[in-house]
């Protein structure tokens, strides 16, 4: 029985280059899912923080617009 070392060595590197492929290729769609899954949470935590400083303005300008500074003091902790 003849082995083809030709034929063995093609099969042999077609093998290893298609299992580099398939784990290059799942490594990408890691790193791919990974910085959409962050970019999201950037997002949602730069929407909190704008709703919250909004908030805090609108809060400061119905203090000033009623002239009512006790809640104003006291979230300040000066009451």
């Amino acid at each position: 029985m003849v082995i083809e070392w030709d034929y063995l060595f093609v099969e042999m590197i077609l093998l290893a280059g298609i299992i580099w492929f398939t784990v290059y290729l799942e490594h990408w769609t890691y790193k791919r899912s990974q910085r959409q899954h962050d970019k999201k949470i950037k997002d949602n935590l730069f929407i909190f923080i704008k709703d919250d400083l909004e908030q805090r303005l609108h809060f400061i300008e119905e203090s000033l617009q009623y002239r009512d500074y006790k809640p104003f003091l006291q979230i300040c902790g000066m009451l």
